[in-house]
Parts: structure tokens; sequence; C-alpha cells
């Protein structure tokens, strides 16, 4: 059976209730008998121990009690651990063909890679929590395969990884990165992704829903604020919160890199999630594409100020205020009208002003203030910004809601 295809047979199992006995989720009982919330905690919690009771017994292993190289390499060919805690700042898994963690704790970060491609490597973690990276490179064999269970880690990176599926299922991250990548499947059904990237992927099926990406929080090109704004450090020891977003890649990449890969991401959600069934989302993501592929200040300008074409609430604000200046031009001294009942020139007041705004800017056009002068000018420019803006708006409504 794959790695997949076990999960969800051992989801459906548990959740059942099939089996009385439990086989894995020990881990969060044991963050929640102790009210642990974070690493330093934790660490506190462990300090001197050789293990920790709870429901289970937790294994506690260090530096001297797992046999690292000087560079944190430990070369097996199966790790297959149960109820342990690594106290070890970095872990980095070598060429094994066979990664199986359960109800594990990381105090640090933990890298599987495989430099062998004539060795399939799967990788199968249930119930674990790494306190920084988790980061796994299997090379280029078809067969190997990636399966995460409610794992939690600040940042997940699957990278250059020609696999027959990757699976993730439940669990949170503070950022996600899938990267050179490919695979008959990819299935995605995570609490939450916090920043995510896709790029340089491809994956014959993908399932993907809704709700697993905020993105209204995604990150985009814009001239108003930073690429991506934090908001708070996103902690794997808090099991039980959603993931926060947190900006832990973005800003070390080159400017033309990151927008390409913003790009890529985007069409990854336009094109291969269920995402793109949702009119609101998918124009939304099509808006921050938009941006993305702005290379101006002035043409960025423009994308936000009409929401490129997709975002009707835009446009009538930008009427709204190319009304509300024109009101207050026909209210200057050099601004000469005849008003009905009067034959004497003048500027207008306030509400006559905004009245011939709003008939003008609609071409309606009463007649009952006449300008003079300089001011039919300044008339004939808002009813042809208002022909405009009126086009604009029923774009924007078509591609929002119809298109």
């Amino acid at each position: 059976m794959s790695v997949i295809g076990h999960r969800i047979t051992t989801r459906t199992h548990v959740k059942n209730k099939i089996s009385t006995t439990k086989q894995v989720g020990f881990v969060f009982d044991l963050l929640k008998e102790h009210d642990i919330h974070s690493a330093d905690e934790f660490r506190r919690l462990i300090d001197g121990k050789m293990s920790l009771h709870g429901s289970v017994t937790f294994a506690i292993l260090r530096d001297a009690d797992v046999p690292l190289d000087s560079e944190n390499r430990w070369y097996d060919d199966e790790f297959e651990f149960r109820q342990t805690i690594f106290d070890c700042e970095e872990i980095s898994l070598r060429n094994s063909s066979k990664i199986r963690l359960h109800d594990c704790i990381f105090l640090g970060s933990l890298f599987v890679s495989n430099g062998n491609d004539s060795i399939a490597t799967e990788v199968y973690m249930d119930s674990c929590i790494v306190e920084r990276t988790l980061q796994i490179r299997v090379g280029e064999n078809d067969a190997s395969s990636v399966g995460l269970t409610d794992v939690f880690s600040e940042e997940l990176r699957i990278v250059q990884s020609h696999v027959s599926e990757i699976g993730i299922f439940g669990g949170a991250f503070g950022g996600t990165v899938l990267e050179r990548s490919e695979g008959a499947q990819l299935t995605v059904m995570s609490d939450s992704l916090g920043e995510f990237q896709f790029s340089d992927c491809n994956f014959n099926r993908v399932a993907f829903p809704r709700g697993q990406v905020n993105v209204h929080a995604l990150p985009r090109r814009h001239f108003l604020t930073r690429l991506f704004t934090q908001c708070h450090k996103f902690c794997a020891f808090d099991a039980t919160s959603k993931a926060k977003y947190s900006d832990l890649y973005w800003d070390q990449r080159s400017n033309q890199e990151r927008i390409r890969k913003l790009i890529e991401t985007y069409d990854f959600f336009l094109s291969q999630t269920e995402l793109r069934h949702s009119k609101l989302d998918a124009s939304h993501v099509k808006y921050l594409r938009a941006l993305a592929e702005s290379h101006s200040h002035g043409s960025r300008w423009f994308v936000f100020a009409t929401g490129a074409f997709l975002k009707p609430s835009r446009m009538l604000l930008l009427s709204a205020v190319m009304l509300s200046a024109f009101a207050a031009i026909y209210m200057l001294p050099f601004c000469k009208f005849v008003t009905a009942g009067s034959n004497v020139p003048g500027s207008l007041n306030i509400l006559d002003a905004i009245y011939f705004s709003c008939v003008t800017f609609t071409t309606l056009g009463y007649g009952d203030i006449v300008p003079l002068a300089g001011a039919r000018a300044i008339a004939m420019t808002e009813a042809l910004l208002g022909i405009v803006m009126s086009s604009s708006l029923a774009v924007s409504i078509a591609r929002r809601y119809i298109e």
C-alpha cells in the first residue's frame, strides 16, 4: 500500500474508532498535559532527563546519543522511531530507503535527503513536531514517496523530489515550499500552509481543496506595503493553534526571481487547485498576478487603482473620487455657470457643484445648469471619463462574477 493510502486508511480507522487502542497522537497529549506552547518551555521540561513520562514514555536523545558526523549527518538504511524526542540543533538523514517517524519531536531542524537515485526513499511522518525547518529532498526515483500526517513545523520545504506521490494531511506550517519537484500525485489537505510557494513543479494529478491558503494574505508585489507583512512568528509547539503567516524566505531571493515564483504560484492556484472554482478567490489571485506582472510604478498604480478590472468596488471608489474632484473644481472662481432662473454667470455652491458633477459624470445632462467658457472643457472631460468608468465598472463586474 502506498504511503498516502496507508495514511487515509489509518486516519479513517482511528476516526471511526474501529480500534479501541490509540496508535498515534501521544505527542499532542504530552504537550497538553504539561501546558507546553513553545520550544523553550519544552527544553526546560526535559532538561537533565533521559526520558519523559506521560500516557506513554518518550525517550530523549541528544547529540551524544546519536551517530552524527561533524556535519550533523546520519547514515542508515532505515530510520524508524516512535515516541522519541531529539534534542539536537540539526539532524540530516542521508540515503535511507525508509524513514518512518511517529510521535517524534525535533528541537531544531530536520533534513531528509537522498543523493543516490538508485534508492527509492519512503518518507512517512505522523504526529511529529519540528521546531524549525523540515526539508525533504528524495532525488529522482519515481518509486519514492512522501507522506506527512499531522506534522507541525515552522517551515516545510519539499525540493528536488521526483516521486510517485506527495501527501500532506493535517498539521500546520509557518511557510510551505514545493520547488523543483514532480510526480504522479500531489495531495494537500493541511490545516494551514502559512506562506505558500509552488515553483518549477509538475504533478499529473493534484488534490488541493479550498480553505488551506488565505488568498487575501498571499504575498504580493505592492508599492504601498512590504512584500509580506509578518503577523506573528509561527510556533510549531503550539499545536492547537492555526499557522501564522511569516516571511521566511521571500526576502532572501532576488526581486526578479521572487516575482517569477510568485506568478508561478498564482498560476498553480488558478489551474490545478479547487480554489479556481471560487469566483471571488480566483479573481483576487488574478489581481495579485497582475500586480506581480507590473514592472513599473505607473503600471502598479494603475493596477492598484483599477483592481486590474477585477474589483468593482475599486471602480466605484475611483468614480467617487473623480466625481468629488470635479465637484471641487466647479466651485472655483474661474468656472462660470448659468443656473436655471438666473442669467448671472457665477461659480456653483457645494450642492449645485455635486449635482452638476453627478449628472455630467453619468452623461445625463439635464441642462438646468449650463457651463460657460473653460467650464465647458472641464465638463466634457468629466463626461468622457464617466463613459470610460461606466464601461470599466461593467467589465469589472463581468470579470469578477461571470468570467
